[in-house]
């Protein structure tokens, strides 16, 4: 899915890196993730994960 950069404009808080990110997620506090195209798969399998487990029951 492409996103445009007007959305990412309206946030009001962001959170930038992996751990900061996981760490987020576990606390319950984020309503959306935007990974970039070109993120390495290897830094954002643990964030994918995270959010299928927490919203796919």
């Amino acid at each position: 899915m492409q996103m445009s950069n007007e959305k990412v404009k309206q946030t009001t808080e962001v959170i930038i890196g992996t751990k900061q990110t996981v760490k987020a997620l576990k606390s319950g506090i984020v309503p959306e993730i935007i990974v970039t195209n070109d993120a390495n798969d290897r830094m954002t399998k643990q964030i994918v994960h995270l959010v299928l487990k927490r919203y796919s029951s």
